[in-house]
């Protein structure tokens, strides 16, 4: 009877020592659950609002990409911040705007040559071609890539409008 009570005691103290490790690593899996989930997110209220800055090529303003032509910022910004709440509010998403403090909206100006910055695997290639050609290229489906397209065609306008202004 006495080996008994000492099993029973055994058992217990197991009990206690496993119990608070088990419950550190459940609450630990919860935990990083909510942490990709609200990473990911992220990262889809990021790529609404690119996408929807990429579809307003011509937000307002005058069709082109110089001083004063679309994209206009002020009314393409709201429209791209809207895209984004959207995304955060939307059903299943655990974030709350009001612990979203800042929406940064950039605009890359003044690019030039340099190094590539390259992840392990990823591989950029760099094909150099005429204006022209690379709106040709959209038109035959060869260039596909939305971001690729936009940037292309703005470019693209705002030559056209300098042509025209000199002709002119």
């Amino acid at each position: 009877d006495a080996v008994r009570r000492d099993q029973n005691g055994q058992a217990v103290t197991e009990l206690a020592l496993l119990v608070p490790l088990l419950l550190v690593l459940v609450f630990g899996v919860i935990e990083l659950a909510n942490a990709i989930n609200q990473a990911m997110t992220i990262a889809a209220a990021t790529r609404e609002g690119a996408r929807v800055a990429g579809a307003l090529v011509n937000g307002g303003g005058g069709l082109g990409c110089a001083s004063g032509n679309s994209p206009n910022g002020s009314s393409v910004d709201p429209v791209v911040i809207a895209a984004v709440e959207r995304v955060l509010t939307g059903s299943g998403a655990q974030l709350s705007t009001a612990n979203v403090t800042d929406i940064h909206i950039y605009k890359a100006t003044q690019l030039g040559r340099g190094k590539q910055n390259l992840g392990k695997d990823e591989v950029l290639g760099i094909a150099e071609f005429p204006l022209e050609k690379t709106i040709t290229m959209i038109r035959e489906g060869v260039i596909k890539d939305a971001k690729t397209i936009v940037g292309l065609q703005c470019v693209y306008l705002q030559v056209l409008g300098e042509n025209i202004g000199e002709e002119g």
